[in-house]
């Protein structure tokens, strides 16, 4: 029996609920369905995970990683190679998919780029065969990096999985085991090429959506096992995009709530989905929130940093929308952006705050623009110039792009700019945006106090809501 241990990285300040994907959970029930004698066990690195995983109890460890936790990752396969240099460990996720170089630590033996279930299962068994790698037998499998003889060697990227279907429902009981919330996720991609997004690099503007009856099995599942809580939440990139799925879920309402308990879905949209049609068949479904990212208020800062998918007139034009259907709207936007001028960021701010006062907009955050490591993006290449960034010693927490609401929430609402600021300059946080440090924070201040305001009135009244 072959032991693997799979960790999902996360923040280490984080408190509540942790933010988990879901990637190893899919991972290991397609590994234990195309492979025998195989037990797979998922963890997150949280404190109790520190006190108790001894590597040596396993065969092969994965690890899977975004780009401001990649520190952590590396002290996990730190920790297991000296236990025993012999156990391999492997690397993916976003970070590695986007920067393949970081491989070059060499207590990672392979990294996984892109979408991993294939390559991982070929490289399972690999291992089974040889009892270890060689940088022979790694040079014809595709889809990964590995490090020989100092030099960083990248496979080429292997064909996508078509259809996902062929990926089994994922392991829910990891959800429910580290207390996250109920999350589903019935797509892979997303259609736009937003200039600080790094999907791109992992699905290559690619869209792949599951068939209905899939996700209808996967939301009686998440039912079944979340009785406490009614919210069933997609994270795709887009889950109104599956115009199918849509249809599907209206004409099968009843049945996924024949348990007497009526689902309330939640998901992020495109503000160019959203019209009426669209609208009658979220409420007919019950769902009660819809998330965007347009990102700017400014329509000259979002041309640039949506590409053109997106303008400010279509956002308000959704969110007069949802109002008028009685779906709570939750909003993003980037700040500290390198083209962001005095006037962009008070247009932000003035859309975020009129829509928060006129109750079109329920809940909103702002998130400090933070260069994604992406080998072909523009404001990756601008912070390594910056901060002459070199990949072998650089401290990957300096990428946490939480904004000062985040900071509040996971404080308890004990903090202010003053706090926030301390925060980030401990961690070195990366600045890449247009205006001077100071004026960006004299600018900032007075609207994310009055946006903290809304925000938790909001989320109080919304806590128990589901329940």
């Amino acid at each position: 029996m072959l032991k693997i241990a799979l960790i999902q990285t996360i923040q280490q300040e984080q408190t509540g609920r942790p933010e988990i994907g879901l990637g190893i959970a899919f991972l290991k029930s397609f590994i234990v369905k195309n492979e025998h004698n195989i037990d797979v066990e998922l963890f997150i690195n949280n404190k109790q995970f520190y006190q108790d995983f001894n590597p040596m109890d396993y065969d092969m460890v994965g690890i899977s990683s975004v780009s401001y936790c990649f520190d952590e990752a590396k002290d996990i396969a730190k920790k297991a190679k000296e236990s025993d240099s012999k156990i391999p460990v492997l690397i993916g996720g976003s970070h590695i998919t986007g920067l393949p170089e970081s491989i070059i630590y060499d207590y990672f033996d392979v990294g996984i780029v892109s979408e991993g279930e294939e390559t991982f299962l070929e490289l399972i068994r690999l291992y089974k065969k040889y009892q270890g790698f060689s940088a022979n037998m790694l040079k014809d499998i595709k889809g990964i990096c590995y490090l020989d003889n100092g030099t960083v060697h990248l496979t080429g990227y292997r064909n996508y999985i078509s259809p996902i279907d062929k990926i089994p429902h994922f392991d829910k009981t990891f959800l429910k085991k580290y207390g996250a919330l109920p999350y589903l996720i019935t797509s892979r991609g997303c259609p736009y090429n937003c200039k600080y997004c790094s999907s791109h690099a992992a699905w290559n503007s690619k869209v792949r959506f599951h068939s209905p009856e899939y996700v209808i099995n996967d939301i009686l599942e998440i039912k079944e096992l979340f009785r406490d809580d009614n919210r069933v939440i997609f994270k795709d990139d887009n889950f109104t995009a599956n115009k199918m799925l849509l249809r599907s879920l209206k004409e099968n309402i009843n049945y996924i709530n024949s348990d007497g308990r009526n689902a309330a879905f939640i998901g992020s949209s495109h503000v160019g989905f959203i019209n009426k049609k669209l609208l009658d068949t979220l409420i007919t479904i019950n769902t009660k929130k819809i998330n965007f990212g347009i990102e700017s208020g400014s329509e000259r800062l979002i041309q640039i940093v949506k590409r053109g998918s997106v303008s400010v007139k279509k956002a308000q034009a959704a969110l007069d929308l949802c109002y008028d259907y009685g779906i709570n709207v939750g909003l993003s936007f980037l700040i500290g952006v390198p083209e962001e001028t005095e006037d962009d960021l008070k247009r932000s701010y003035e859309f975020i705050i009129s829509n928060l006062q006129s109750k079109r907009l329920f809940t909103t955050g702002t998130l400090i623009l933070t260069p994604l490591p992406d080998m072909y993006s523009d404001y990756w290449k601008l912070a390594v110039g910056k901060y002459n960034i070199n990949i072998s010693n650089f401290k990957w927490k300096r990428l946490d792009f939480r904004g000062m609401h985040a900071y509040y929430h996971e404080n308890g609402g004990d903090s202010n700019i003053n706090n926030w600021l301390s925060w980030r300059k401990s961690n070195d946080a990366l600045y890449i945006g247009g205006l001077q440090d100071d004026k960006f924070l004299k600018i900032i201040e007075p609207y994310e106090l009055e946006m903290i305001k809304f925000n938790e009135m909001n989320l109080k009244a919304d806590r128990t809501k589901y329940n």
